[in-house]
């Protein structure tokens, strides 16, 4: 199965045996590193992944502004290193293909959460509750989802802060009305956009298994290139879809709003000088 991406793993750049290959060509260690993410793609989109079917000294030389000789000698070098032959050594063991699809573990979360059994009180369950609280729940789940697509920030946070309700809770026994005072209602100090992004959009990247350091280094350029709204309404967006690449889910949302902000803008705004 062809695939569109790959691990780089890191430490790669700096790995003595690219000298050791350089060495051995006699050229330099950035053109070694060069030709290894191209062989890296190349294996990745073969049908037989992690093999060399498809490559092309000439094509390689011409997109690295290399020739044809010094690609080949670069190859040449690398068989026994890191080629065996037309296939990449640890190919199996850097790129296992276990991890690359994390469609059956979605798959099997899901129908353990469906087969959850029901919560009951006593004798009775939610099969035997009133249609009355049938509506009411109903309702109140409405409410919430028209809020969490109007408010990223209450998307976000509602998985967490949230009281926990039980779907079972018996009706509240109806009492006295009392009259009291008017309560003045206070408004909890709001927070910078920018604050709520960076403790938010880090704490959703860092549970998807991003390193905390890549994450603010993610973080630090959606802010920089779409603005801390537009950010933090796309990570809502892809927690809310539960998303298994979640910043290539997050990228491809900007740069569609992107691209829809510019094609709908006015003619005299886009060509002004």
């Amino acid at each position: 199965m062809v695939e569109n991406w790959l691990r780089w793993h890191v430490g790669t750049g700096t790995d003595p045996k690219w000298k050791v290959v350089a060495r051995r060509c006699r050229q330099p260690v950035h053109a070694v590193l060069a030709v290894w993410a191209l062989m890296l793609e190349c294996a990745s989109q073969a049908a037989d992944r992690g093999t060399l079917e498809g490559w092309d000294d000439e094509d390689a030389g011409a997109a690295l502004d290399l020739t044809v000789e010094d690609v080949a000698a670069i190859r040449e070098a690398m068989q026994g290193k890191v080629l065996d032959g037309g296939r990449l050594e640890a190919w199996s063991r850097r790129q296992p293909k276990r991890e690359d699809n994390s469609a059956d573990r979605v798959r099997a979360f899901r129908q353990r959460k469906r087969a959850s059994p029901i919560v009951t009180d006593g004798d009775v369950t939610q099969g035997n509750a009133s249609e009355t609280q049938r509506n009411a729940r109903g309702e109140e789940r409405r409410v919430e989802e028209k809020r969490e697509e109007q408010d990223p920030v209450f998307s976000l946070r509602s998985k967490t802060d949230a009281p926990r309700v039980s779907a079972e809770a018996e009706p509240a026994v109806a009492s006295p009305i009392e009259p009291k005072a008017p309560e003045t209602p206070q408004q909890a100090p709001s927070r910078p956009i920018g604050d709520v992004l960076w403790a938010e959009g880090l704490a959703y990247l860092k549970r998807a298994g991003v390193p905390e350091k890549q994450a603010r280094s993610l973080l630090g350029r959606w802010r920089r290139d779409f603005g801390d709204g537009e950010a933090l309404a796309a990570i809502a967006e892809a927690d809310k879809a539960a998303a298994t690449q979640p910043v290539e889910f997050v990228t491809a949302i900007l740069q569609r709003r992107r691209q829809t902000r510019s094609r709908d803008a006015p003619s005299s705004t886009r060509y002004a000088i």
